[in-house]
Order: structure tokens, then sequence, then C-alpha cells
């Protein structure tokens, strides 16, 4: 195993392990956060309100099918999350608040 991960793949493996599914209320503070962070538009954050539920969904079921994996296999489901959350979030962020969200996450990790 990798002694170091990346940032971004820390902040999306922790919300895959996460056992509790978002509220409604923490989820608007996700978005709050992110929005000033990154200083989303309108559009923007109800994109990522939607990625946030999608992902919750996504999770949830993951979290079920990963009960019968093995841990390679469970790696392997975490990893293709993981990509495709960073796909869809790449989708809604700009080039530049995608590099400062993952520059934010490396100064979080020092």
């Amino acid at each position: 195993m990798k002694k170091y991960f990346q940032p971004l793949q820390i902040v999306l493996l922790a919300l895959l392990m996460s056992t509790h599914q978002l509220s409604a209320q923490s989820m608007d503070n996700k978005v709050k956060k992110m929005t000033e962070l990154l200083k989303l538009t309108t559009d923007q954050q109800s994109k990522y309100k939607t990625l946030l539920t999608n992902a919750e969904k996504e999770k949830a079921e993951l979290i079920s099918k990963s009960k019968s994996l093995s841990a390679p296999e469970k790696k392997q489901m975490q990893e293709q999350f993981k990509m495709n959350y960073e796909k869809q979030l790449s989708k809604i962020l700009t080039v530049a608040q995608f590099k400062k969200l993952s520059e934010g996450a490396k100064a979080h990790k020092h």
C-alpha cells in the first residue's frame, strides 16, 4: 500500500468510507463551504449539491455491496468511486477552482 495519498484522494476516500448519510443541512453546509472557498456560481452550487446527493446514493450502494467483497475488490471499488467523483467534480468546477481545491487539500494535510 502506498504510504502517501494524494490529498484529494484522502478527501474522497473519507467520503466513501463514511458510514452516515449526509443530512440536508450538512449537505447545504458543504455547498456553502465550497462556495466560500471557490466562489461557486449559483449554477455550480446546484450541480455540486446534485453531485453530493448522487455520491451519497452511490456510496450507500457500494457499502452494501462491499460487505461480500475481498480487500482488493473493495480497493478497486473505492478507486472507481474516486475516479468517477473527481471526473464529475471537474465538470462542475473551472480548472482554476479545481486547482485551488487540490492545493487547499494539500495544505490541510500538512
